[in-house]
């Protein structure tokens, strides 16, 4: 499996709350670099608040930092119930340490079984060590090293993003559901 290209490494670093707030999904071509759990936390709500159609995500262990968060769950809950075409796909390692922790990304997928989808990552992919959110196939979060906050985010890049989402979607065929992540009834 071909991984998709790296980033621009001169993208301008750091960005402001008042910054972010100009950025628009599918609209804003500015690519940066964040350095912080707290920028990262920042950009991937608001990326994560304009979402229309879709979010993919691809993470070692569900990034509690980022996705167990209620402002998180609340902007994919509401995704999820704009549109019966809505998809949330979500790529996850190793599932233990969410399903331990009771991850609230599990529970809306438990909720939401049919557009929220947690696959746990093929075999094949045990030594894939990015991370990375594509939201509506038109802006990305991605991060090289999947356990440090360092990202390259474009709110506007549908070709950088097309080519994340083709390397999802080849990884996502071939992953199988997580029995860990089975809703268990009593």
């Amino acid at each position: 499996m071909q991984e998709p290209p790296a980033p621009n490494l001169n993208a301008e670093t750091r960005i402001t709350r008042e910054q972010l707030e100009n950025h628009t999904l599918g609209e804003t071509q500015h690519e940066f670099i964040t350095g912080s759990s707290q920028e990262l936390r920042l950009v991937t709500q608001h990326m994560a608040d304009q979402a229309k159609r879709s979010v993919h995500i691809v993470s070692r262990h569900m990034d509690p930092e980022l996705y167990n968060r209620q402002e998180f769950i609340q902007s994919l809950s509401r995704l999820a119930r704009r549109s019966k075409y809505t998809q949330i796909q979500v790529l996850v390692q190793d599932s233990t340490p969410a399903v331990k922790d009771g991850h609230r990304l599990i529970q809306l997928a438990q909720q939401l079984s049919s557009y929220v989808k947690i696959k746990k990552l093929h075999d094949d992919y045990k030594d894939y060590l990015r991370a990375f959110m594509v939201i509506d196939a038109e802006g990305y979060v991605l991060r090289e090293f999947s356990d440090r906050y360092e990202a390259t985010i474009d709110f506007h890049a549908p070709r950088q993003a097309k080519e994340l989402l083709k390397f999802f979607t080849e990884a996502w065929e071939i992953s199988v559901a997580d029995p860990q992540l089975r809703r268990l009834y009593l």
